[in-house]
């Protein structure tokens, strides 16, 4: 089951708090995926990203969930080495996970 299959957590993901977070880790990042910065490399940044991933069982934990210690903005090519390839799901422009229809 992935994280987007249950609405409760769709719905925290949809909210002001969790855009606003998205792009305060955006701006803290200068627009450069995390990722990549560490290697050196000056790669633009798409996705912010988990470390710990939000699950049926921490969803409600506002620290995993909005905590900027818990995110990473991640470039696509640095997401997908993360996730794997998960055709079914893409970005969009504003880096929010979609299921392809």
């Amino acid at each position: 089951m992935r994280y987007r299959d249950n609405p409760l957590i769709e719905k925290r993901y949809n909210c002001e708090k969790w855009k606003k977070v998205r792009k305060l880790k955006r701006m803290e990042s200068n627009g450069f995926c995390e990722r990549c910065l560490e290697r050196g490399i000056y790669n633009p940044g798409k996705i912010v990203h988990h470390l710990e991933p939000i699950t049926d069982m921490n969803y409600m934990d506002d620290n995993l969930m909005y905590g900027l210690e818990n995110l990473q903005f991640v470039c696509d090519r640095c997401h997908k080495e993360i996730h794997g390839n998960q055709d079914d799901y893409y970005f969009d422009e504003d880096g929010m996970l979609c299921q392809r229809k």
